[in-house]
């Protein structure tokens, strides 16, 4: 979905007062309505949260069916206050909206089958093994080893191994060091509207100290799953401009023990992005190597 900047910023001052009754008849032939699922698609992802944002600024309307939908609180009404939910849901800060799924009753089928199978299988298997293998290997090693080896190092080492190493995005770096690691966009000059996105990492070999999101001003973001940093933003109004070399997330890892050397990525998954111009989900980003830190 690409949005006007012009119009959208017509529906920023009104957008917090904006409000919605949800009421109507809903269509015939509806079974479960996903609460959060907006587009009906089967998920609850930040177009969701566009679309809701937009129905509240009156730019477009809404069916009965994504009324109910958007109404996460269940207060019959469809506003901001919705919308920062979803947001807390895409983030997991949440697991699941104050309101349930709705079920809406349809015409149940008036006859039931009539035929049924009339009999179960009459016959197990009749045949077992009936012995079980008689013998048991009856030799044995008859004697033990008759002496150890006679010769030890005589004089321990003298320098101390070096601890093994983590490979962190093409950077070595030691137990105990702190690393940098930032995610950037790539040939990329536009407004985004909406973001989506986790960074995974290894969480035995990486303890994650810090991060920082300074492009994306209201994101919603969860650390609390080890392994990931899940964040979402989303502005349809002022917008999120970026350009070349823009940075998408900051992290700085600290190195775990580890018994051997290893080799190990900070990976971004971005699952939905919107622009102004690039529209849906043409958003090319890149990755720093690695930088060790003080």
């Amino acid at each position: 979905m690409v949005l006007g900047k012009k119009a959208l910023c017509l529906v920023l001052s009104g957008m917090m007062a904006v409000s919605v009754v949800v009421c109507g008849t809903l269509s015939a032939g509806a079974e479960i309505i996903k609460i959060g699922d907006v587009n009906g698609d089967g998920e609850i992802k930040v177009a969701d949260v566009l679309l809701t944002q937009n129905f509240i600024a009156k730019k477009i309307t809404f069916t009965d069916r994504q009324k109910l939908a958007a109404d996460v609180n269940g207060d019959r009404e469809v506003k901001v206050n919705d919308v920062l939910i979803m947001q807390n849901f895409i983030a997991k800060n949440i697991s699941e909206f104050p309101v349930p799924d709705i079920e809406v009753p349809t015409e149940p089928p008036t006859e039931e089958p009539t035929q049924k199978p009339t009999e179960p299988p009459t016959e197990e298997p009749t045949q077992k093994p009936t012995e079980p293998p008689t013998e048991e290997p009856t030799q044995k090693p008859t004697e033990p080893p008759t002496e150890e080896p006679t010769q030890k190092p005589t004089e321990p080492p003298t320098d101390e191994p070096t601890k093994p190493s983590v490979t962190v995005n093409g950077t070595q770096a030691r137990v105990g060091d702190t690393i940098r690691v930032v995610f950037h966009t790539k040939g990329v000059n536009d407004v985004a509207q909406a973001i989506q996105a986790y960074v995974e990492f290894d969480a035995q070999r990486l303890t994650l100290s810090g991060y920082r999101l300074d492009t994306w001003s209201n994101c919603m973001k969860n650390d609390s799953e080890p392994g990931r940093l899940y964040f979402t933003a989303s502005d349809i109004a002022a917008g999120f401009p970026i350009t070349d070399d823009t940075d998408i997330v900051s992290l700085t890892f600290i190195i775990k023990e580890t018994n051997t050397d290893v080799s190990t990525d900070v990976v971004l998954h971005v699952e939905e992005f919107f622009g102004e111009s690039s529209g849906d989900g043409n958003f090319k980003y890149t990755v720093s190597d690695a930088v060790t830190i003080e």
